[in-house]
């Protein structure tokens, strides 16, 4: 098995272990988990169970203020899903020129222009990648089965995906917990922007990379299978264009033809899109985005007050740090992919909440974020995968890891509600119907009006 580390005279930071027993209930260690204590339900297999409902209820409290999950760009997401599945077809018209909003989302009859796309449209038709539409179909196709109004935007097909994405998110926490420990999972959760965009504002791309990126990550660290990498590697690409630059991390692997080949096939339907509707152009440029690479923004990336990774998630930076002595291959993709972001004329990432653009490298910087936490607790325990570690939430060592994550955790809900208070209102692109919607919510909260 091939190692994660550099070649050092220290022992190793994470070791490739013989592989997990995932459809057992062994309960005995797996990779990175040490010897720890199961018993309760937060540490035990239920702590899974914990994760979803955490993230769900985020998803359906955001969901009742508002009234819909689906706004800014999961519209465009939705509009391709949509389509694929209840008009069998690939013309957005009708789902471009729907009115999202609680009435418009749950009637029967809603008047649509009948006039064929402008330009300007069909531009924007399949602008954003198509692979989180195709991840987001199976749920589509349940949430249809107890829809009340069979219309493809309505309440149950919006929650069943939202619940979807949600799952998708606590199987990437999974895998970084299979591949560091338990208290590296928490932090990558907790103490970043990822809790926001697996749970609150659900219904974008983010949960879908961030599974896909863990996904390709374990496997990688885990078996030389070129196709299953190739084909791992052409989902991200497909998912969010800008994780092809992952593709660094098989630089040094043999096989390239089946790598090439899984690529191909699992990037096929969006090879499709760009040639059918852009003739080969992919269409970030064509509307209005370009990158600067000469002039990145790399201090803005830091340190900016909306986004900047100093204010919104401080736990990068110590990941950052705790990949140093981690393989080559790791360390490069992490800096291409903050190179891309920051070299992006939409460099400070629009509305969003924290470095979203960066939420695909996390299950790498969680790698690092393991050995940081040793080192910010003063835990004497070895590094993942290096042996028995007590990580019992009373148990030696373990009350300085609380303590620090309770502290990033407070830091990260005071950060997003300063972002919702101050810089964003958090019912953007959905109009003042909801906006009015969401204060009469509040009201009847918190005076229990009816």
């Amino acid at each position: 098995m091939r190692r994660l580390v550099k070649r050092t005279g220290t022992s190793p930071a994470l070791r490739a272990p013989s592989p997990p027993q995932y459809l057992s209930l062994d309960p005995s260690p797996s990779f990175g988990e040490g010897n720890q204590k199961e018993g309760v339900l937060f540490f035990g297999e239920g702590k899974w169970i914990v994760f979803f409902i955490l993230l769900a209820g985020l998803f359906l409290g955001h969901y009742w203020l508002v009234g819909q999950g689906a706004y800014g760009d999961g519209r465009f997401y939705w509009a391709v899903a949509r389509s694929i599945w209840i008009d069998h077809d690939l013309d957005l018209t009708n789902e471009l020129r729907h009115h999202y909003s609680p009435k418009s989302n749950n009637t029967f009859y809603e008047y649509i222009d009948p006039s064929p796309m402008h330009e300007d449209e069909k531009k924007q038709a399949f602008f954003l990648p198509i692979g989180t539409s195709l991840a987001w179909l199976p749920w589509m196709v349940m949430g249809e089965a107890v829809a009340p109004v069979k219309n493809g935007y309505s309440d149950a097909y919006q929650i069943a995906a939202g619940f979807g994405s949600v799952i998708y998110a606590v199987v990437g926490l999974f895998l970084v917990y299979k591949l560091t420990n338990w208290w590296t999972a928490m932090a990558i959760l907790l103490a970043t922007n990822l809790v926001y965009y697996a749970g609150w504002d659900a219904l974008n791309s983010h949960p879908v990379s961030f599974m896909l990126a863990a996904m390709f990550v374990f496997v990688w660290s885990k078996t030389k299978n070129a196709f299953l990498l190739g084909a791992l590697l052409g989902m991200m690409t497909a998912v969010r264009t800008q994780d092809a630059v992952f593709g660094v991390m098989l630089l040094g692997r043999k096989d390239k033809l089946a790598m090439l080949m899984g690529f191909g096939l699992a990037m096929a339907p969006q090879l499709y899109i760009w040639q059918h509707f852009y003739n080969w152009q992919i269409p970030y440029w064509g509307t209005g985005q370009n990158f600067n690479w000469l002039r990145p923004q790399i201090w803005g990336v830091l340190i900016n007050a909306k986004t900047g990774i100093l204010w919104t998630a401080p736990i990068l930076l110590a990941g950052w740090w705790g990949l140093r002595k981690l393989a080559w291959p790791l360390r490069l993709a992490v800096l291409l992919q903050f190179y891309v972001v920051a070299s992006w004329n939409a460099w400070d990432q629009a509305a969003a909440y924290g470095p979203r653009m960066l939420i695909s490298s996390y299950p790498i910087v969680a790698l690092g974020i393991a050995k940081s936490l040793r080192y910010l607790t003063l835990d004497p325990s070895p590094d993942p995968g290096e042996g028995n570690q007590k990580e019992g939430i009373f148990f030696g060592e373990g009350k300085k890891k609380v303590l620090v994550l309770i502290f990033l955790g407070v830091l990260n809900l005071a950060m997003i509600t300063r972002f919702h208070l101050w810089v964003k209102d958090p019912t953007v692109d959905i109009g003042e119907v909801t906006r009015t919607r969401a204060v009469q919510k509040i009201r009847q909260l918190i005076y229990w009006e009816k």
